[in-house]
Order: C-alpha cells, then structure tokens, then sequence
C-alpha cells in the first residue's frame, strides 16, 4: 500500500510540474506574439477583421492585453504570485475567447453569404482560439481550486 501511494505521490508531483510548464510556455509565448500581434495585426484580411476591427484600438490594444496576461503570469509562475496567475489566466482566456468569438463572427457571414470555396481561414481558426481558450479556462479553475498553487 505505501508503495502504491508513493506512485500516486510521485505521479501527481510529475503531473503539477507539468501544468506549470504548460502555463509558463503560453506566458512566454503571450509575450511574445502581443507585440508582433499588435504590429501586424492591421495585417488580417478585411472579412476577418468584420467585428475585430470594432474593438477600440484594434490590434494594438488586443496585443497589449495579451502581453500583460503574459507578464502576470510570468510573474504569477516566478514568484508564486497566485493572484498574477489568476489574472494573467483570466486576461489570457478572455483574449482567446475573443479573437476566436471575433473569427466566428467571420465565419458566420461566410456561411450565410452562400459560403464560396474556399472558406476562409477564419472558419477553423476560430475553432482553434475557442479550443485554447477553453484549455486556459481549465488551467484556470485549477488553479483557483488549489490553494497552494502559484
């Protein structure tokens, strides 16, 4: 039995070093893709920008929102600040929740415009940053759950 649960320790402390990995990886990648993103993102073709483009200060406030998520946490990851990692998570979410809302609305006026081939690439990326987003939701409530988290 004592052997059992040394796995089951073991494993778990294998499995927390993992998500902390992931969740420092989508930080440094945050910081780097918001300022690229705030640079090209004018760069999107006009039917994918059809309710992005609506957002104030679009793309240069989308990057640098995303660049803060990023940063927070960074600095939730580093120096065991459970609120930046919370905040940079929720930021972090909301952004992927956004821009993949934004690509469906692209997506959606494709389809009902008799959808020409080829469909544009909005209608799966949207899919994609929707997918993301709902993975940080999940890294999300993780960490809210857990009291010692970082």
């Amino acid at each position: 039995m004592q052997t059992l649960l040394s796995k089951l320790a073991a494993q778990f402390a294998l499995s927390e070093r993992y998500r902390l990995a992931v969740l420092r990886n989508h930080a440094v990648f945050a910081v780097i893709i918001g300022p690229l993103f705030a640079v090209a993102g004018n760069s999107l073709t006009p039917q994918s920008r059809i309710a992005l483009g609506l957002l104030p200060g679009f793309p240069a406030s989308m990057g640098a929102a995303l660049t803060l998520a990023g940063l927070l946490m960074l600095v939730g990851a580093y120096r065991h600040k459970r609120w930046a990692t919370i905040t940079g998570l929720a930021l972090m979410m909301s952004w992927y929740a956004t821009f993949g809302a934004g690509l469906s609305v692209t997506a959606i006026h494709w389809a009902l415009a008799g959808g020409e081939y080829p469909p544009p690439t909005a209608v799966y990326a949207s899919f994609v940053y929707l997918h993301v987003a709902n993975t940080l939701r999940i890294h999300l409530s993780r960490v809210m759950t857990r009291q010692d988290a970082p």
